[in-house]
């Protein structure tokens, strides 16, 4: 699976900027680059719910990433391999789905498909790109 150094970045310009350090800087001591979301924040769901694209998201293939752009907040993100397969498996009902499409589409362990889906589900629902359909009360 893809490193996930650049898999999620908030965009100024020409420049792609680190925007969510948890999956930008793995194990690394450099300094905050923008909120910090911890992967202990999302919490599995205790009830049947669907993963969603939020509709107003405009996204955009360049081949090597997926551009996606919130016209009500004016920002851009870029995702890379992974975060595009999650993106394109969306909607889906559950983790399952997900991680299935993350085994797939890397030939990695379910378990290591489900902590990447959980970062990457993270960071998307803190930016406001994806919502959760149904009773999420956390477990």
């Amino acid at each position: 699976m893809p490193d996930g150094k650049t898999w999620f970045g908030r965009w100024a310009g020409d420049v792609t900027l680190p925007f969510f350090s948890d999956l930008v800087s793995r194990g690394s001591d450099e300094g905050e680059r923008g909120r910090e979301v911890a992967v202990e924040e999302f919490r599995r769901p205790t009830v049947a719910v669907t993963y969603a694209r939020v509709a107003r998201v405009i996204e955009t293939d360049l081949g090597n990433e997926l551009v996606l752009l919130d016209p009500e907040t004016q920002q851009m993100y870029s995702l890379n391999e992974t975060g595009r397969c999650i993106w394109r498996a969306l909607p889906a009902s559950g983790e399952g789905p997900l991680i299935d499409a993350l085994v797939a589409a890397y030939d990695v362990s379910r378990e290591a498909a489900e902590a990447d889906m959980r970062r990457i589900l993270a960071e998307l629902l803190d930016a406001g790109l994806i919502e959760v359909r149904g009773d999420a009360a956390g477990g």
